[in-house]
């Protein structure tokens, strides 16, 4: 929505929308196509390598393909359902990621985002200490509490003077092999001070709004580390369908506990303005939902929708 793909071709009209939820109406041949019809889904946008030009999920119907489907049961609402693909099938791939590195600790950046909160219990069943960062003190008291006494010790706020002290001794202590970065800006250059040799930097996100800088380049090369991309529709297209029907059993046992998703406000589609601004404004409560049987029947297409500027002005 904000141009920020600037690496991906866009074919314009597009419809954005990564993910929603909704009944599959109508499918192609095959027996698991057949099986899926009707069925109450979470879903994402087609998968495409190259130009964008197939619709998202921010429309009354969306094609994708079976790849990009999860069904649902009848206890589990449409709203939730809706951000149940991306970020729950990210977090479980990022923390089998983190395993396949061998690391017995993790550096999570912006860990109280919805994503931090979900790949933080993973990383904690899977024997993986987390080391996470906020930048509130609120915040930090959030993920205090809900880590408990053995974990919770492990909370930093960047914002307070002694953050680099106390990041620096916990990394002492712990050794974090990799990190889970969504951050970018001179954060990636500076958490990789804090992760050794041979250590694995995963870059996910984009929430500074700055290209990944700050980093000490002969630092970087002596300690032979390594920066990786992850964006799951590139991830889910290298996987076969058993793989990929693996991770949604996977995502299916934990929608209930450690993969659900807090929804704070829903608005229509005629109102994406006030849901930017708001979602800006309260990013750790919750998603928000855009849905559009929450559109008056009649209403125009919203149109010069300049989500940098609704952006600025929310953080003003």
């Amino acid at each position: 929505m904000r141009g920020k793909y600037t690496g991906i071709k866009m074919k314009y009209p597009f419809t954005p929308g990564w993910e929603g939820s909704g009944t599959v109406e109508a499918v192609g041949p095959g027996m698991l196509n057949q099986f899926l019809l009707g069925k109450r889904v979470s879903f994402m946008k087609q998968m495409e390598l190259g130009t964008y030009k197939i619709g998202g999920a921010m429309a009354d119907y969306c094609v994708t393909d079976n790849k990009a489907i999860i069904p649902i049961g009848d206890d589990f609402s449409f709203e939730q359902a809706s951000s149940f693909f991306v970020n729950p099938l990210t977090a479980i791939a990022m923390v089998e990621r983190c395993k396949e590195l061998g690391s017995k600790a993790t550096i999570v950046t912006a860990a109280c985002s919805q994503i931090g909160r979900m790949i933080l219990p993973l990383l904690i069943m899977n024997g993986i200490t987390p080391i996470c960062t906020v930048r509130k003190e609120d915040q930090a008291e959030l993920l205090r509490a809900a880590l408990g006494e053995r974990y919770g010790k492990y909370v930093i706020n960047t914002s307070k003077p002694t953050y680099k002290q106390d990041m620096g001794a916990i990394c002492m202590k712990l050794r974090p092999q990799t990190c889970l970065e969504c951050i970018s800006g001179d954060t990636t250059g500076e958490i990789l001070k804090f992760i050794g040799f041979g250590s694995t930097l995963i870059l996910y996100g984009l929430l500074s709004d700055k290209p990944a800088g700050g980093i000490n380049t002969i630092d970087f090369i002596g300690k032979n580390q390594t920066i990786e991309s992850f964006l799951l529709s590139i991830y889910l297209a290298k996987k076969t369908q058993m793989e990929y029907l693996e991770l949604v059993l996977k995502a299916e046992a934990l929608y209930k506990t450690v993969l659900k998703t807090q929804v704070n406000a829903e608005y229509g589609l005629d109102k994406i303005h006030d849901a930017i601004e708001f979602y800006m404004n309260n990013q750790t409560a919750g998603k928000i939902t855009l849905k559009p049987s929450l559109t008056p029947t009649g209403t125009k297409p919203v149109e010069g929708v300049r989500v940098d500027s609704l952006v600025a002005k929310a953080k003003m």
